[in-house]
């Protein structure tokens, strides 16, 4: 039997244990044998457009994929009003009670990367779907094809942390009889569109699934992406329901892309809410792809806690004014983190979006350009935004140290991408001469070093882990270009 090959080096007491049988460990090794060396080439692929970009060479916005008119297979029924989704801590094992929502998202690619957390975090989501009033249709989002999960090996290599999400998902979801809808994150290219089309008709022919039951959410996380967002939603026309993408990604996307170069500096993340030129392109180019060919668009996600707000709720009127932006854009939907915030969201909703969505809205007048896409927005870059980026990569380094997979800090729920631009965004300031502070301060070591030691020392921790944090992060910051190795030994 194939899956006697796999190695599952996982505790005895692991929640996932009992959810690793015999037939999802044969469909995981069937996956790796199949698509591993396709992976491997496509993680080669993004190596080489980063050394594109390394030498200057900018994206353009590629044709269209067909010159003939063409439309998605189709979007189900549960999944055309998606104008509110509820976005679950993928640990949650029970809705929130509350009405309002239109779909529930669980994503682990949000996640900091605790090892072995993701496949615990499986059991909840089996549990969460078993509910007797699980009736909302649920989006799921597997690890990036980036991710390795080394609780499981075949042959000695540890299988691709995309391909055991989605074994896991399809085999313990496919008899519910309900949809099997999936969150495709960081989707880079059209070769890697190709692959997802290619391991859905594989799963389907060897798991016998109907066609029709498994359906993707696009999230379109990178300049590069953008620029192919046609061709790709071509690719997977078949499967295909929506173009998305999380902000943080995409900023973490951009900072990586374009690292090398001091005029690509973004200002503080205050100043990054998605009003800026460049973030609005791309959301605007997505709304105008997706309903030329019958799919939804969805905006970024609130990432607000209504705990977290302020005596004057300005928490809560940026997140009011950013959803009212997204509706006159021309979105069809987005999230939220906190079921709390419903009744403010559906507010909006129901006065700027009373139609289940907006595909109506073509956007036949907006024209985007290469350029759009990579207009650096004026702002500064401040004190306080260097210790807010200090703040959040060491209280996050704390969380993961202590095995939490999730962060609240400061009213805002902090993924593992927000947290890794904070990192980038710091090391760019830093090795750059046009990190300069708004008050004339040169964004030096020295400075960095300070502001780290003070705000450092107002967080609570035991002993080791903020020395750990500490050196991790100068580690990333002074001597590493991108933020790869923020979480290091991670699956």
């Amino acid at each position: 039997m194939p899956e006697e090959l796999i190695d599952v080096q996982l505790p005895t007491s692991s929640k996932a244990a009992g959810l690793l049988d015999s037939a999802t460990l044969g469909l995981i090794a069937a996956l790796h044998d199949n698509f591993a060396p396709t992976l491997a080439n496509l993680l080669a692929e993004r190596e080489n457009r980063q050394a594109e970009l390394d030498r200057g060479t900018l994206p353009r916005i590629e044709s269209e994929a067909a010159a003939a008119p063409w439309r998605i297979a189709g979007i189900p029924q549960d999944l055309r009003d998606r104008r509110l989704e509820l976005h679950l801590d993928p640990n949650c094992a029970e809705l929130p009670a509350t009405s309002g929502i239109s779909t529930v998202v669980v994503n682990f690619d949000v996640l900091l990367p605790v090892a072995g957390a993701a496949l615990n975090a499986h059991d909840s989501l089996l549990r969460l779907c078993r509910e007797p009033d699980a009736r909302l249709a649920l989006v799921f989002g597997p690890r990036a094809i980036s991710s390795n999960e080394t609780a499981l090996r075949r042959n000695g290599v540890p299988v691709n942390a995309a391909l055991v999400d989605v074994a896991l998902f399809l085999r313990h979801h496919c008899e519910s009889g309900n949809g099997l809808y999936l969150l495709i994150n960081q989707l880079g290219s059209v070769n890697e569109a190709a692959f997802w089309t290619a391991l859905f008709r594989f799963v389907e022919a060897r798991e016998n699934i109907n066609p029709g039951r498994i359906r993707a959410t696009l999230g379109i996380e990178s300049v590069a992406a953008v620029c192919a967002v046609d061709a790709i939603l071509y690719e997977l026309r078949d499967y295909a329901v929506a173009l998305a993408g999380d902000r943080y990604a995409y900023l973490r996307n951009f900072a990586r892309s374009f690292r090398r170069f001091p005029q690509f500096l973004l200002p503080d993340r205050t100043m990054l809410g998605g009003n800026e030129h460049f973030l609005r392109c791309r959301g605007l180019l997505l709304i105008q792809t997706a309903h030329r060919h019958g799919a939804s668009a969805l905006a970024p996600t609130a990432n607000y806690f209504l705990a977290g707000a302020d005596s004057e709720n300005q928490l809560i009127a940026r997140m009011r004014a950013e959803k009212e932006r997204h509706a006159h854009d021309g979105f069809d939907g987005s999230g939220i983190v906190d079921a709390a915030i419903t009744e403010i969201v559906r507010e909006v909703i129901e006065r700027l979006m009373p139609g289940q969505h907006q595909q109506h809205r073509l956007c036949r007048d907006t024209r985007v350009t290469a350029a759009d896409l990579v207009q650096i927005p004026k702002g500064k870059i401040t004190e306080q935004g260097m210790r807010a980026n200090l703040r959040i990569a060491t209280a996050a380094l704390l969380a993961w140290d202590r095995g939490e997979t999730v962060l609240a800090l400061n009213g805002m729920r902090e993924t593992r991408h927000s947290v890794e631009f904070a990192a980038l965004q710091l090391g760019q300031w830093v090795r750059h001469d046009t990190g300069v502070l708004d008050d004339g301060r040169i964004i030096d070591e020295a400075l960095f070093l300070d502001l780290l030691a003070d705000e450092s020392s107002k967080l609570v921790s035991v002993a080791g882990e903020l020395e750990r944090a500490q050196a991790q992060i100068r580690n990333v910051v002074l001597k590493n270009s991108d933020a790869a190795e923020l979480f290091p030994d991670s699956a």
